[in-house]
């Protein structure tokens, strides 16, 4: 993981859970410290934080990020987070992913289950969840309530513009190596964002340019 910034010298708080509290989601010590590294970001309250989580392929990004997820949520109750993936099938696993440890690892699983939201053309996710049963159900029940009673939103950074008079607190990017940098900025321009985090690689597939238009005047 890289670190945009120094630890805030004000700040008295800092996520010092120890290794073993973390023993449970199997994450090695490298994904631990991205996790700790994270969240002390995000709760410092005097400086804005742009951090990176990087790893080549099959090194448990989508992982360690759906922990940070968890405890950000088990931790800051207050704090609204915008989750964006490349795809509805990036969200969608990512959802999985964050679903599958508040209900293993939590007693409280259905306040903080009832905390996501799933938001996009519901026609095209259900599309995605396929036949996959557990991800169907699991979208049935997310894409339903109000943005004002969910705290985290799972979205395309396409549908994060629909999302612009909403306030959020932390914007969270998975796959970003994949958006090119105009639709990076779509979430980056939502209301009151002071915390980001970046998980990709850089040496993973770039975007895909599907537009004709694009195409013809060579913006790939």
């Amino acid at each position: 993981m890289l670190q945009a910034d120094r630890e805030c010298r004000k700040c008295t708080y800092n996520e010092n859970s120890s290794a073993a509290a973390y023993d449970s989601f199997g994450l090695n010590s490298s994904q631990i410290d991205a996790v700790k590294s994270c969240i002390s970001a995000v709760q410092c309250s005097h400086r804005p934080s742009a951090q990176l989580i990087w790893g080549p392929p099959g090194t448990g990004k989508t992982k360690t990020v759906s922990v940070m997820l968890y405890r950000l949520l088990q931790l800051m109750p207050s704090l609204r987070i915008l989750v964006c993936a490349p795809t509805n099938t990036a969200v969608l696993q990512l959802a999985f992913h964050l679903v599958s440890l508040i209900i293993e690892n939590t007693s409280e699983s259905k306040e903080l289950f009832n905390a996501v939201l799933l938001f996009g053309n519901k026609e095209r996710l259900m599309k995605k969840a396929g036949n996959n049963k557990k991800l169907s159900k699991i979208f049935e029940h997310l894409s339903k309530g109000s943005l004002v009673e969910r705290r985290l939103v799972l979205c395309t950074p396409f549908m994060s513009s629909c999302l612009r008079d909403k306030v959020f607190d932390i914007l969270v990017i998975d796959e970003a190596a994949n958006l090119k940098e105009c639709e990076s900025m779509i979430p980056l321009a939502s209301r009151r964002i002071n915390h980001v985090v970046l998980v990709g690689d850089d040496k993973q597939l770039q975007s895909v340019v599907k537009s004709t238009v694009c195409l013809h005047y060579k913006i790939i």
